[in-house]
């Protein structure tokens, strides 16, 4: 799906009341219901509504008319001096709010706040929407710092208060409210995407309000996000009569005589995506264990003839040599055969001269980290939308295609688009996680994938699977070899 700007969100929501004939209010109500059916289930006892005076406060009012129905003690606090200039919507649902006698309102200005809230209570933050346009201030600001000062359960709705939809958010962001959750309407807005404003997020949820799907056929972006839909047309189905030799003839380059496991852990991810064939070039020390733990895969020799094979993977566990130096200038050179660039293959990448040739091409697919990409482009950025515009301007430069590891892991394409990853959790920080991107990567580029779709597909599935081990383990406890264990149920799901 296609990421928009608070212009076009704002847009998206006429034309589906214009398109479905409805009022904005019911929109609204909606909205407030899908929010409610999410946390009702979590069974507070008490829940504190803190709104705003635009819409996003009005789908709060909305929701406590929804939640006292439901028997549930709701309280709404409001910031009255802000009520002057209220939205049609909000004044709407605040008179029916005042009617109802079992809402308690709550005016900000005397602090009555910070007696009411208890550690079992849920805090609900409706302050300021995707629209806001400038830091949050005065009695709202104190506010904020106090609700993020205190241990109570946070939920957002649409997007933490003190931060705009898009990339053009303030210079230094001040004052945005901590939540745990963040429910956020149809789509994900750009800026829970970045890492130090959508920190500020917490878990998010995609709320579907019934937005008017036709709109988004008008539009398009260079921004996207990738769910399942988007995924399962790309996964190609295997002949009834196919064979090795046309499942993918792969080529691994990777460890060293201290990061053996590296070249384990992305030779077996490689055959669980379904390479038909994989050849792996290690350290010698490691070739038994490569024979015990994997005996499907094969071990090169010094003469290999790299027009052999249908894909190529360097990097993973491998050190700066003169010998990986000359491979991967090599690889460089082999403009018809997709490669796979990670890790320390990256490092030798930005210490070479090779960036300054014309040696990369379309068919190189890199996947740094952020700081594997600091030393790639030889710098640092002030903010993850300033890394967000370096690394599109890296992949339109040198016309190849990047994958950003991280939280919603982005790919940049030689076009300047980039698709934003929906899978994946925290659990899957730990060493050896790149290494299984990386095989997973080259076993679909050995199967005929494009560039483009093995790096959507490598990218979901990956992240898919480490959430599948995580919902029947525990996010913490997972390994990067879990995730490889639970690649089939990820393939099961897409087919």
């Amino acid at each position: 799906m296609i990421l928009l700007n608070a212009n076009q969100i704002k847009d998206w929501d006429a034309y589906t009341i214009s398109h479905q004939q409805i009022s904005s209010k019911e929109l609204m109500d909606r909205a407030a219901k899908a929010c409610v059916n999410y946390i009702y289930p979590l069974k507070f006892n008490h829940i504190h509504i803190f709104c705003g005076p635009g819409n996003n406060g009005g789908d709060g009012l909305a929701m406590a008319l929804i939640i006292t129905n439901l028997n549930v003690e709701c309280t709404i606090y409001i910031i009255e001096n802000e009520l002057t200039k209220c939205s049609n919507d909000f004044q709407t649902q605040f008179e029916l709010v005042k009617q109802n006698k079992d809402i308690k309102i709550i005016d900000v200005s005397n602090q009555e706040y910070k007696y009411t809230i208890h550690k079992s209570d849920l805090i609900v933050d409706a302050l300021f929407g995707y629209g806001l346009n400038r830091p949050i201030d005065g009695k709202a600001k104190q506010l904020v710092e106090f609700l993020n000062s205190i241990d109570v359960y946070k939920i957002s709705i649409d997007i933490p208060s003190g931060i705009q939809a898009g990339l053009n958010t303030f210079s230094k962001i001040d004052t945005v409210f901590k939540a745990d959750i963040t429910l956020t309407f149809q789509i994900p807005k750009l800026s829970l995407l970045m890492s130090d404003s959508g920190m500020y997020a917490g878990k998010l949820h995609l709320l579907n309000i019934g937005l008017e799907p036709g709109f988004l056929q008008t539009l398009s972006s260079e921004y996207n996000f990738i769910t399942a839909s988007d995924i399962k047309p790309i996964i190609k189905k295997r002949p009834v009569f196919s064979h090795k030799g046309n499942n993918g003839n792969a080529l691994l380059i990777a460890g060293s005589n201290n990061k053996g496991g590296a070249a384990l852990m992305a030779s077996e991810a490689c055959l669980r995506i379904g390479a038909g064939l994989l050849t792996v070039k290690l350290p010698e020390k490691f070739h038994t264990s490569l024979i015990e733990r994997l005996p499907e895969a094969m071990i090169s020799n010094d003469d290999m003839k790299l027009d052999f094979y249908k894909a190529i993977a360097i990097g993973p566990g491998i050190e700066n040599t003169n010998e990986n130096n000359e491979f991967l200038n090599q690889l460089m050179n082999q403009k018809n055969i997709p490669v796979v660039i990670d890790a320390d293959g990256i490092n030798i990448l930005a210490e070479s001269n090779l960036l300054d040739s014309t040696n990369i091409h379309p068919n190189i697919l890199l996947t740094p980290h952020v700081k594997e990409f600091e030393r790639l482009i030889g710098g640092i950025a002030s903010s993850s939308s300033e890394r967000l515009a370096q690394q599109i301007a890296f992949s339109k430069k040198h016309q190849c295609y990047i994958i950003l590891k991280g939280a919603y892991s982005s790919l940049s394409t030689p076009e300047g688009n980039v698709f934003f990853n929906s899978t994946g959790n925290p659990g899957m920080a730990k060493g050896g996680s790149g290494d299984v991107l990386t095989g997973i990567l080259l076993g679909l580029l050995s199967q005929g994938y494009s560039v483009k779709d093995a790096a959507l597909c490598g990218m979901y599935i990956h992240g898919k699977s480490a959430d599948i081990a995580a919902s029947e383990l525990h996010e913490l406890y997972i390994l990067p070899t879990d995730t490889i264990h639970y690649i089939y149920k990820s393939l099961q799901e897409l087919s």
